[in-house]
């Protein structure tokens, strides 16, 4: 392994150490509440070798924003790669970012309303990010489609709003409590979707 490729190794492993530290602080205390140290001190680093990689609590929720989004691109693409039904594929889509904003709720429920409300300019990168999120999807989308499984609609809006029903189960306590579970959420989001509310 060269130098560079050793670099690069290092990187991904200090992100992904900072990443499981914030989570669990963000979890435990809410954003506002956390702070830099205790983010460092969760990870096993000294504040200054953090530092090196994040330089504010902003830049903390950018990281926790990326990660997530890597997690759940690389399970899309896992998904995407087997031989499955473009509808299986679909539901299988969903599925992964449901459960990941299951699993990581209590951070989600504290992290999001910072995300959600950053100025366009901050969120310029979180665009970006949604950007390649909305394209798996479509391309999962346009290949039903093709087959003559999913009906021709806006492929951009459509995806959007799956997204955004997605996010409402990490943002709204409310609406997992309301549900119980993520499973019925899931089920009634798949409901609605494919068979609408038309008698």
């Amino acid at each position: 392994m060269s130098l560079e490729d050793r670099q690069s190794a290092l990187v991904a492993e200090r992100r992904k150490q900072i990443f499981e530290a914030a989570i669990k602080v963000f979890a435990r205390k809410g954003y506002h509440a956390a702070t830099v140290s205790e983010i460092a001190r969760e990870a096993g680093l000294g504040k200054g070798t953090l530092y090196e990689y994040i330089r504010s609590k902003k830049e903390m929720l950018f990281l926790v924003a990326e990660e997530g989004h890597a997690m759940i691109l690389a399970e899309i693409d896992e998904i995407t790669k087997q031989d499955l039904s473009p509808l299986e594929k679909w539901r299988g889509a969903i599925s992964v970012q449901l459960r990941l904003m299951d699993r990581y709720k209590e951070t989600a429920t504290a992290v999001l309303p910072q995300i959600l409300g950053m100025s366009e300019h901050e969120s310029s990168r979180l665009v970006q990010m949604n950007e390649k999120y909305i394209e798996k999807f479509s391309t999962i989308y346009e290949e039903g489609v093709a087959a003559g499984v999913f009906r021709q609609v806006d492929s951009m809006l459509l995806n959007v709003l799956v997204c955004n029903f997605c996010v409402l189960w990490g943002n709204s306590p409310e609406m997992r409590e309301y549900c119980g579970s993520v499973d019925k959420f899931e089920d009634f989001l798949m409901d609605v979707i494919f068979k609408g509310i038309i008698a």
